[in-house]
C-alpha cells in the first residue's frame, strides 16, 4: 500500500494527538483528594475506568499505565463525647487507585514509515 507524505504525515498528527489526549484523561482519572472529586476505591470500576479511556482515543496497546494502591489509616473513635483512657476506637482503611506514570509503549507503537512498500526499517 502506498500513501503520500501528506496522508501519513496526517495519520501521525492524529495518532500524537490522540495519544497526548489519553495521556491527560488518563492521568484524570486519579484527582488529588478534594471536594467533588471522586477516587476510585475498587479494582473493578477503575480498570473499567481506564478501558473506556483507551477504547475511546483508540490506543489500545501503545501506552503503558502504572497504578498502584495508596492505603490510608485512621483511627477514630467510635460514637459521641470526649476520648477517654477506656474509650473504643475503630480504624477506618481507604483504599485509593492513583496512576503513577503513563507512558508510551515503544514496542508496540507503529513505525515511522512502515506502512509504505519496500521501506527497509
Amino acid at each position: 500500500m502506498i500513501q503520500s507524505e501528506d496522508l501519513r504525515a496526517a495519520k501521525a498528527k492524529s495518532l500524537q494527538d490522540r495519544l497526548k489526549r489519553a495521556h491527560a484523561e488518563i492521568k484524570s482519572l486519579t484527582p488529588e483528594p478534594g471536594r467533588g472529586q471522586h477516587q476510585y476505591r475498587d479494582e473493578e470500576s477503575f480498570k473499567a475506568a481506564l478501558a473506556a479511556v483507551i477504547e475511546k482515543h483508540k490506543v489500545a496497546g501503545l501506552l503503558e499505565v502504572e497504578w498502584e494502591v495508596e492505603e490510608q489509616k485512621e483511627r477514630r473513635l467510635v460514637g459521641r463525647g470526649r476520648a477517654g483512657v477506656d474509650r473504643p476506637r475503630r480504624e477506618i482503611v481507604k483504599r485509593p487507585y492513583v496512576v503513577k506514570s503513563v507512558k508510551r509503549d515503544k514496542r508496540r507503537s507503529p513505525r515511522p514509515g512502515a506502512d509504505r512498500v519496500g521501506a527497509c526499517n
